[in-house]
């Protein structure tokens, strides 16, 4: 089921973060956006390795969302368009939670995440 796949990578995403920072006292962040923040600016070559990573990111959830758009689970919408917007919207909600060493940053956002997939949410 794609939309319970998109559910639970968000899901898994905060759980994650939040063992980090009980096991460390602090959350790492995203290793691919801790390093494109660094490094890629002054290192053509790691961005544009950094980029295709990205790209493949994106296009599993283009296809994740395509599938729910086609089982009737999420509206019909440009599955790749939503895809890069769900992928730059993690990358910054993680960015925040590592910023303010908060993991529920991250769960608090999941409303905001579904609404971005066109969902409808009491949040």
């Amino acid at each position: 089921e794609p939309l319970t796949e998109l559910r639970r990578f968000f899901s898994t995403m905060a759980e994650h973060h939040r063992l980090e920072k009980a096991a460390n006292g602090f959350i790492r962040g995203c290793l691919l956006g801790n390093l494109s923040l660094e490094l890629a600016p002054q290192a053509p070559v790691v961005q544009q390795h950094l980029g295709r990573i990205f790209d493949e990111q994106v296009a599993v959830f283009a296809e994740l969302i395509d599938r729910a758009i086609k089982n009737g689970d999420l509206p019909q919408q440009d599955a790749q368009q939503t895809a890069e917007n769900a992928i730059a919207f993690l990358e910054g909600v993680v960015l925040i939670s590592k910023v303010r060493n908060e993991p529920e940053v991250i769960s608090a956002a999941e409303p905001a995440f579904l609404r971005l997939l066109g969902l409808a949410t009491d949040g």
